[in-house]
């Protein structure tokens, strides 16, 4: 099939087989500035949400925010079909194709943020990774593409698809199998619909050899649309070969085959290194992570259970490649997951969600000791080690990040907000969890080896220069090396160094450390230190602090808090080993006292009593918070709505023009969500959501009262408002057709599930929300945003306000808040 550029670029597609790349394109240089940040205002962007934007002509020019005229110029592929220069490093390009038949078409690109179809964003490949192809249902005629460049290059084909329904033969995730065990597995593989009408009922048939045949129901698929869908199959207990195919067949409601497909997996022994599946709690996705067992000893079985140390990868790295680094040891076993993508989230939100559900499931499946867990990793891995140490600092022994740096404040381009700014305030407020150092005394318990070279380009040592000054004024337990002439990586030895493990090795933490000094940004990023939880802050998101003393001969707690409003215990741990929970708590510094307040346990609370401070200011005892207030299961921020298996509902009650934009918004959230996080989504409209179905899952509400049917049933108070002409926080009231609201709130009917608002009061506001970076790391938004479209185009003067909920979920007087009038 022929596809022709019409003669904007004067140049026809020949026919190939399969692979039918773009020869000529137009192209602009970056019209703002490029940095990992919630607002990027962008004059294409603006003029795209305000529906101004108009198709270039080659030497028409577009201001740039620094004043300097940029010129859409023609560019040429080279012979591998590449586009390259300065104007594909966070500009624009496009293209307008000529399709001879109306079909299931697919539109393959790599090196862009972005592209939009037709005036329908769809998700892009920044990293290049070759995994975004997007199945388009498109007419005969003209078809407009628009690319948001990304990081200096740029491919484009556009082809026919091997059918309207099929599975893609990349990015699949799979386990391998280890002979022994069998049993029901779990992959997932990408269906895509390049159909015009949405894809009901379907299944996934998976046979495999030796073995039963399993059906698993695939969640409907939209229109021009995919999904990474997991399927279940069983494994063999033994097979004699090294590699087992999976037959895969996908079937429509009534049975019928749509598409055929083979998988194949690789065997292994079970003291070989392999991979594993699971489905993650954050969304129901299949995750998969690598495992370096245990080597026998040389004198016969092991003595106690193993130590597990897990290892986390550099960005473009994956977990199969980091396990392939390490040789086994006979004390412990290596576990690497895989931050959900080889870059991912720099193991902060998601990424650091993904570490954690390996930990525990490996740290069950194989009952290691709990006193010998340890954490390293390498580069972005080694920033990761100093993430999750900082916040979880009672789950490891010992950390020791190699080639590591600090947070994206000191290694990357910064933020771009200005923190004298009220809003750029709270806005920062947001991103704390990604602040190492403000955890640095978090450190404290932990054993530290710190490992670097001092040749390194990619990651300056100075890094872990600024590391060791910081550990130097208090640390009593860190090592640290800088190997000389060594750049960024020098071999597997960057990881499985011999003096790093045997530093691990001699670190054990204590199962009941009687002292306990914890500080955290949010109970939502991480509540718990041994026995001690902070639940809930005076402040959110600004750092809170408990110290704690037991004396098991006093049984007594001794207890002081910074900016902390209730805190938890639990010593069952205590009980289980014999000894008696302590019978006084102590609370000599707090919020609102002066003097020392002694409580006395009863009975029934020795084992987890709670101390709140209530609305009226005075602590007292109490049981756990309730369902509606702020606490470790749901306290925001935006972030925190994008997990317990969330489900993406978009409104279908506004005008054409809106249901359109909500659809399109949905399931370009869905695409980048799967590109980022490996994620998978439901999606819906609201026609076809139950709320009262499954109520402890997030529900992410696309649209507004107006447009949403499923508003009411959601939302779980009356703490802000949005339609087609006001936005209301509390008792603040925009008017507007050009407002945006992002928030997040609690879902009606859960004591723990969250919902996420994202709409505007009209078209204008709403396209506001198309592009923003919701998903990336380092970033985050408050528990509410209001965005004026001119946030597009200014950048933070166009916030008009966002701020954080109290711990009532109320935005009364007393909720962190900042607001600004239009235009100033």
């Amino acid at each position: 099939m022929i596809l022709t550029l019409l003669a904007t670029f004067g140049v026809a597609l020949q026919p190939a087989e399969g692979f039918r790349p773009l020869r000529s394109i137009l192209a602009i240089e970056s019209l703002g500035p490029r940095r990992r940040a919630l607002l990027r205002p962008d004059p294409i962007e603006w003029a795209l949400a305000q529906g101004t934007w108009e198709a270039p002509h080659e030497g028409s020019r577009v201001l740039g925010l620094d004043g300097e005229p940029r010129t859409w110029t023609r560019f040429e592929a080279d012979e591998q079909a590449q586009f390259s220069g300065d104007a594909f490093r966070g500009g624009w390009a496009f293209a307008r194709v000529d399709l001879p038949v109306t079909s299931a078409w697919r539109l393959e690109a790599s090196g862009h943020s972005y592209v939009i179809v037709d005036g329908e964003p769809r998700a892009g490949d920044p990293y290049g990774l070759g995994i975004t192809r997007v199945p388009l249902a498109l007419e005969a005629g003209e078809h407009e593409l628009l690319f948001r460049c990304g990081r200096g290059d740029l491919r484009v084909s556009l082809e026919l698809a091997p059918k309207p329904v099929y599975f893609e033969d990349i990015d699949s995730t799979l386990p391998d199998i280890v002979r022994g065990e069998g049993g029901e597995l779990w992959g997932a593989i990408l269906v895509c619909n390049a159909r015009g009408t949405r894809l009901e009922g379907a299944s996934i048939l998976a046979h495999v050899e030796g073995s039963s045949s399993t059906n698993t129901r695939l969640q409907n698929i939209e229109p021009s649309s995919y999904r990474k869908a997991p399927f279940r199959f069983e494994a063999p207990v033994e097979f004699g070969r090294d590699e087992m195919r999976i037959q895969l067949q996908l079937v429509d409601a009534r049975g019928q085959p749509l598409h055929a497909t083979e998988v194949e997996l690789a065997v292994r022994d079970g003291d070989q290194k392999h991979a594993r599946t699971f489905q993650s709690a954050v969304d129901g996705s299949v995750q998969y992570y690598a495992v370096v067992p245990r080597a026998p000893l040389a004198g016969g079985s092991p003595d106690g259970p193993a130590a597990l140390v897990l290892s986390l990868h550099g960005a473009g790295v994956e977990a199969r490649g980091q396990a392939a680094c390490y040789a086994p040891k006979d004390w412990c076993t290596v576990v690497a997951p895989t931050n959900r993508r080889p870059f991912g989230f720099d193991w902060e939100d998601w990424g650091r969600l993904d570490a954690l559900e390996v930990l525990e499931l490996e740290s069950a499946r194989q009952a290691t000791d709990p006193r010998r867990t340890y954490l390293t990793g390498h580069s972005m891995g080694g920033h990761g080690t100093w993430q999750l140490g900082a916040h979880f600092p009672s789950r490891f022994a010992a950390i020791a990040p190699s080639a590591g740096w600090r947070d994206f404040e000191d290694y990357g381009a910064g933020s771009g907000v200005d923190p004298e700014d009220p809003i750029g305030a709270l806005l920062l407020r947001s991103t704390l969890a990604s602040r190492t150092l403000a955890l640095a005394d978090n450190y404290r318990s932990l054993g530290i080896y710190v490992l670097h070279g001092d040749e390194d380009r990619s990651v300056p040592v100075s890094e872990a220069r600024a590391m060791r000054e910081v550990l130097g004024e208090f640390h009593p337990n860190f090592a640290y090396y800088e190997r000389a002439g060594a750049g960024h990586w020098w071999g597997n030895e960057c990881l499985d160094w011999p003096p790093l493990f045997d530093f691990l090795r001699r670190n054990e933490r204590p199962l009941l450390p009687t002292s306990i000094d914890f500080t955290t940004v949010s109970p939502r990023v991480s509540s718990r230190c041994d026995w001690l939880a902070i639940e809930d802050q005076l402040e959110p998101f600004q750092l809170s602090r408990a110290q704690a003393e037991w004396s098991p001969d006093e049984g007594e707690v001794r207890l002081q808090l910074e900016n902390v409003t209730r805190v938890a215990f639990d010593f069952s741990s205590l009980t289980a080993a014999g000894q008696p929970g302590p019978e006084v708590l102590r609370l000599s510094k707090a919020p609102g006292i002066g003097a020392e307040v002694s409580f006395e346990l009863p009975e029934e609370l020795r084992v987890t009593p709670v101390l709140d401070r209530g609305g009226d200011g005075a602590w007292r005892l109490a049981r756990r918070a309730t369902g509606w207030s702020k606490s470790p299961e749901r306290y925001g921020p935006l972030k925190d709505g994008f997990r317990r298996r969330m489900v993406f509902v978009y409104g279908t009650q506004g005008t054409p023009e809106e249901n359109a934009w909500a659809r399109a918004k949905a399931r370009f959230d869905h695409e980048v969500w799967r590109y980022r996080g490996n994620g998978s989504v439901e999606l819906l409209p609201d026609t076809d959501f139950d709320a009262d179905e499954d109520v402890e899952r997030n529900v992410i509400l696309y649209g507004n009262r107006d447009t949403n049917s499923r508003w009411e049933e959601v939302l779980a108070g009356n703490a802000f408002d949005l339609d087609r002409t006001h936005v209301r926080i509390g008792h603040r009231t925009l008017e507007g057709e050009d407002l945006a609201l992002l928030a997040v709130y609690p879902r009606r009917g859960s004591r723990k599930a969250c919902a996420v608002v994202i709409g505007g009061t009209g078209l204008v506001g709403a396209r506001s929300t198309d592009h923003l970076p919701i998903f990336v790391s380092g970033v985050a938004y408050p528990d509410w945003t209001v965005l004026g479209a001119e946030s597009l185009r200014d950048g933070l003067p166009g916030v008009r306000g966002a701020g954080f909920f109290r711990s009532d979920w109320s935005a009364l007087d007393g909720a962190p808040a900042a607001w600004r009038e239009a235009g100033k």
